[in-house]
This record gives C-alpha cells, structure tokens and sequence, in this order.
C-alpha cells in the first residue's frame, strides 16, 4: 500500500482537488537494485517471481475526514524466497488527451520473502486495514496473527494425541 498527496507551494493537501487518474505500476528488484533475471531452463523461460495485480489505480478512502489517498495492491506476492525491493512507478492518465504521463518513482526498502515452511506468520491487520475493508474496499482481514493460530492448533494436536487412562 502506498499513501499518495498532492500539496501546493504552502504545503496545504490538495490531492482531491485533481481531476487526473493516477496508476501505479510495480516490479521486482533485487538487493542491489537490478532487476531479476527470469533465467531459462533448457530453453523454457520460468515465470516471473512476482505474482499477482501489478498495476492499480489510486483508491480514495474517505474516513476518517479528510481520508487518504491510497494505491493499494491486495494480492502481491513473491514467488522464490530471498531479498528483494519493490520499484513503484507513478502514471498520470490524461484520458481527454489520450495521453499516460510519467511522474515519479520510488523504490520499497529491502523485503524478505519466505518459503511456505520458513513463514513466521502474519500479524493481525492493523486499524488501517480495518478502515479500508470498512469502506468496501477488497482487503484481507485477520482478526488474530497466523502465528497464534499455529500455536493453538499444535496445541490441540498434542492434546489429542495423547492417550486417554
């Protein structure tokens, strides 16, 4: 998720002012910035390593007033473990003019992605999260940490499989 604001030369908010579509476009980096290559095997290219919605346009959340100004990617995922960064890359569609214009880019501080096996699990979702789901928006909310559910269930397990006198 990344928050997006257009402020004037005073520094006053005025991102609902602008009538323009913005869309925001990501990729995968690794560690040092280059891009991972997607190396062939005997000939066959293997897909990409990042899966999911790659492009998203920018999502008003209106409360608390005066909202928030959101480019939100609900199903992004790395599909080899490892270290990477995430390039983000901003658009401005002048859809009058028939014309995508390039604004800006940043690049995400270092992410771990995990194998299934060696995934610490998920914190419950933050406030945020909750506002946004709230609004109707497509998100993902976890009312407890996977990790505490993980614990409960071996919990279980080891009691049941002790035996009964």
């Amino acid at each position: 998720m990344l928050k997006f604001e257009i402020r004037d030369l005073e520094g006053k908010r005025i991102t609902h002012e602008s009538r323009s579509m913005f869309i925001v476009h990501t990729s995968l980096l690794s560690v040092d910035g280059y891009i991972p290559s997607n190396d062939t095997n005997e000939g066959f290219p293997t897909p990409s390593r990042l899966a999911g919605t790659t492009i998203t346009s920018l999502t008003h959340v209106r409360n608390p007033l005066p909202g928030k100004f959101l480019f939100i990617f609900n199903d992004l995922s790395i599909r080899q473990e490892g270290q990477y960064k995430l390039k983000f890359r901003m658009y401005e569609v002048l859809s009058d003019q028939g014309i995508v214009r390039f604004r800006t880019e940043t690049i995400s501080s270092v992410i771990t992605a995990y194998s299934p096996k060696n995934f610490p699990g998920l914190a419950t979702s933050s406030d945020l999260i909750k506002e946004i789901a709230q609004q109707g928006h497509k998100v993902r909310v976890r009312k407890e940490s996977t990790l505490n559910r993980r614990r409960k269930r071996g919990a279980f397990e080891i009691q049941q499989s002790l035996p009964v006198h």
